[in-house]
């Protein structure tokens, strides 16, 4: 036969045996093996290296334990390692015509230098979840799609390999909880520097990145962006200590803004205004955009400056509007027009002021969630606030210029799906 499988889907199982590798020795026609979910602890001696035409091999969760083997069959285009309990270092250089790998929630500590550049086929390689520290450096992979170094220990990463045409299908890059990663923002993937134009997805929340070098436009230090945001979907920068403007890819005059989905910027000790979202009508897919926890300044006079009939109808699909702790205190120039799938705005906890535009609720008519507390917004409230019929939570509360109790009963009769409101 060219295909075994014996695994937690399929009814069979098989548990514990040092010779199970012994079992396999009269396949040498063996294409694929699946023994996923079964009881086998540790790895035959020769790493199943004589099944010769093994294409595809699935020992996830069978609670192998030890080294990761490097003599592993040299046809593999497939390996699914995750959910074990395997140590050591990772070294796939046997494997020249590897196209995934996941090694993902393991107890792996390093990756041997050098061992992963040159496997031209690699497209998805997951490390995530596992114990990786120190420095990695991945130099030279052209076929690499998808990236997963997340929930490790890295202290620093150097991804410049892998940017200027190097790896050209390079879709997806997550770095997220790694506490240790320092340095400066690798600008080679997502700055004035990059040119992975097919990125697509970028993670990197809870690391602990520095200030970037380059500025946006000579205004002070920012975080630019090169031609690597043409395809940008998706960006998670949260947590990292960022100290900057708005990273030009929020700015709407650019060619990224038509497919970004979700921005998010939490914690990243964000400077200045955030006028450049007065630009946003060509956000067309915008569904998420956070920016709380920074020290971002402005009021709320321009959030609906130029809002028309045409404007509060494309905006009707919003269903999140929310703004998280942020530290902000300038204007926000929000164009509605092109916020027309947004589904989630954090903005609170800044230091907004000024009193909510009166036609800024026509432009949201849609919301569920509107988070705009723990700012210094001042009455009057609008009274279109009470057509937000959508909304499931509302807060207003920890604006001291701000008296709600006039309007707390009416809203609570009106918004009757409203089932958290704070005023």
């Amino acid at each position: 036969g060219t295909a075994l499988g014996a695994g937690d889907g399929d009814g069979s199982s098989i548990v514990y045996s040092r010779d199970w590798g012994d079992a396999l020795a009269g396949l040498p026609n063996l294409k694929r093996l699946n023994l996923r979910g079964n009881n086998l602890q540790t790895f035959p001696a020769d790493g199943l290296a004589d099944l010769g035409l093994l294409s595809v091999l699935n020992l996830s969760n069978c609670q192998l334990e030890g080294l990761l083997p490097r003599a592993l069959p040299p046809k593999l285009r497939s390996l699914e390692l995750q959910g074990n309990r395997l140590s050591g270092a990772v070294d796939l250089s046997s494997l020249p015509e590897l196209a995934s790998a996941n090694l993902s929630q393991n107890l792996l500590s390093e990756v041997v230098p050098g061992s992963l550049d040159g496997l031209n086929a690699l497209a998805t390689l997951t490390l995530s979840n596992n114990q990786l520290e120190g420095h990695l450096s991945l130099q030279f992979m052209p076929g690499l799609v998808d990236l997963a170094l997340n929930d490790n220990m890295l202290s620093s990463v150097d991804l410049s390999g892998l940017a200027h045409g190097k790896s050209p299908r390079l879709a997806t890059v997550q770095l997220h909880n790694n506490p240790h990663l320092q340095g400066p923002w690798p600008e080679y993937l997502l700055g004035d520097a990059s040119d992975v134009s097919t990125l697509a997805v970028l993670r990197c929340q809870g690391a602990a990145l520095g200030a970037p070098l380059s500025p946006i436009g000579g205004g002070g230090p920012g975080l630019g962006l090169g031609l690597g945001a043409a395809c940008l979907r998706e960006v998670d920068l949260s947590g990292n200590n960022l100290n900057c403007e708005l990273p030009a890819f929020l700015h709407g005059n650019g060619r990224w803004a038509a497919n970004l989905e979700v921005a998010k910027l939490n914690g990243c000790s964000l400077i200045g205004t955030i006028e450049c979202l007065r630009d946003v009508d060509n956000f067309r897919a915008l569904r998420v955009l956070e920016l709380s926890d920074n020290h971002l300044t402005g009021g709320l006079g321009a959030l609906s400056k130029k809002l028309t009939n045409t404007v509060q109808k494309g905006v009707a699909n919003a269903t999140t509007v929310s703004a998280v702790s942020a530290g902000f205190g300038g204007s926000v120039q929000l164009h509605q027009e092109g916020l027309c799938c947004l589904t989630t705005l954090r903005l609170n906890g800044n230091r907004f002021d000024g009193a909510i535009p009166v036609n800024f609720p026509a432009s949201v008519m849609a919301v569920q969630v509107l988070d705009l507390s723990s700012n210094f917004l001042v009455d009057p409230l609008p009274h279109a606030m009470y057509r937000l019929r959508e909304l499931t939570l509302l807060r207003l509360d920890n604006n001291p210029g701000l008296d709600t109790s006039e309007y707390a009963e009416g809203l609570q009769e009106a918004l009757t799906k409203c089932a958290d409101m704070r005023l």
